[in-house]
């Protein structure tokens, strides 16, 4: 129940933020996967897409694109974002790899 409680409240504040900056796409990254992690899985597609639209390049397009393009510091931490951001971002429909970026296709890759 405490557990419950803290992700509701954590999800509150990122709806804080996200309402507070709406053209800051991080934030919404942040909703998505845990939105994802929740089981929300509508909240997290929609949160993703407007990132999505809001970026307009292809960073979001797979985990693999993220990793390249963002740096989140010590081991620690990047251990914390791979069990909890990256995760959540593939639950709710992040691929890893991009398949476009390769060449192989026309879309996000084969899911996973």
């Amino acid at each position: 129940m405490l557990a419950s409680a803290a992700v509701a409240h954590r999800l509150g504040l990122g709806d804080q933020a996200r309402n507070a900056t709406p053209a800051h796409p991080q934030f919404r990254t942040f909703l998505a996967s845990a939105h994802a992690l929740k089981g929300d899985n509508d909240r997290a597609a929609a949160e993703l897409a407007e990132t999505r639209r809001l970026v307009g390049d292809d960073r979001y397009s797979s985990i693999a694109r993220l990793r390249a393009v963002e740096s989140w510091g010590v081991p620690k931490i990047s251990a914390l974002v791979e069990t909890t951001y990256f995760a959540g971002l593939h639950k709710a429909g992040v691929p890893e790899a991009d398949w476009t970026g390769a060449g192989i296709g026309g879309g996000a890759g084969p899911s996973e």
